[in-house]
């Protein structure tokens, strides 16, 4: 018990604090909860995206520009035909074998791929910790965390140990100090079995207010990134995504004809070369 001499709101005090900490952990708690479950929808949007969408529209991007490509050179061909530039029916073959052997384009950017599985970082996240609170972050983190998820020593749902798993990778601190603070389990007037100071006391209770709003601020641009299809109506944002990929296709399949009709074009020059010059 604190000093007897303490008036009994002084005597107080300490528990009140405690009660506050134990507030505020309840709210990282929750906070974790909800970053957990929209990140993961997140990522398996992306991931059908990314299958469904990406993947064709970069197909067709290819394609498009493969056709372009020919499309210059026929009439590049076909004009110097035209202007009597080529000498010889071996040199337009050359330069046909050439226009054909293309390589193809293996850089293209198809559209832009939204952020990665675990949302985006508030970007003046590393200016919140300076070197020591990375480190005393990253030891609690290793002490606490990570038995507590880890399924050789744990019985935490995998959803559990990949989150936290990639928080360590990534060197998150914000969710490191969150997990951290979620898997130290309630809060008294101890901490590593020595009685806390009033001093302590409160010094606990703002570090974890002050983990609960860099959360809270990573949790809300996250929430404002997701769209509201991915949140409300899943079902009917992954049906969409079936459409385009279906409309892509169809275009793919227009654009590789096109290609098709390209090629053979290329080589009839060389044919109709060789038959005006055979009937010259």
């Amino acid at each position: 018990m604190y000093n007897s001499r303490l008036t009994s709101a002084q005597q107080d005090e300490p528990a009140i604090i405690v009660r506050d900490t134990m507030g505020v952990r309840e709210l990282v708690v929750t906070a974790l909860a909800q970053y957990l479950e929209l990140s993961v929808k997140m990522r398996e949007f992306e991931e059908i995206f990314g299958n469904q969408v990406l993947g064709a529209a970069s197909e067709l991007l290819v394609l498009r520009e493969k056709c372009k490509r020919l499309e210059m050179e026929y009439h590049r061909i076909e004009g110097g035909i035209s202007r009597g530039r080529y000498r010889s029916l071996d040199e337009i073959q050359s330069d046909v074998d050439k226009a054909l052997a293309l390589p193809d384009i293996d850089d293209l950017d198809g559209p832009a791929q939204r952020a990665d599985s675990g949302g985006p970082k508030d970007p003046s996240d590393s200016e919140y910790f300076d070197e020591a609170a990375k480190a005393r972050i990253v030891r609690a983190f290793r002490r606490i965390v990570l038995p507590n998820v880890h399924p050789d020593t744990s019985s935490s749902e995998y959803a559990d140990f990949e989150f936290a798993y990639s928080a360590y990778k990534n060197m998150d601190y914000t969710l490191m100090e969150a997990l951290t603070i979620r898997y130290c389990g309630e809060v008294d007037l101890e901490q590593d079995g020595q009685l806390l100071t009033l001093m302590q006391l409160k010094a606990r209770l703002n570090d974890y207010r002050a983990a609960y709003g860099r959360l809270d601020l990573r949790l809300r641009i996250l929430q404002q990134n997701a769209s509201p299809a991915e949140l409300n109506v899943p079902e009917q944002a992954k049906q969409r995504m079936v459409e385009q990929r279906e409309l892509f296709h169809q275009a793919i399949i227009a654009e590789a004809e096109k290609e098709s009709d390209l090629q053979s074009r290329l080589r009839a020059l060389v044919d109709d070369y060789s038959i005006r010059r055979k009937r010259a």
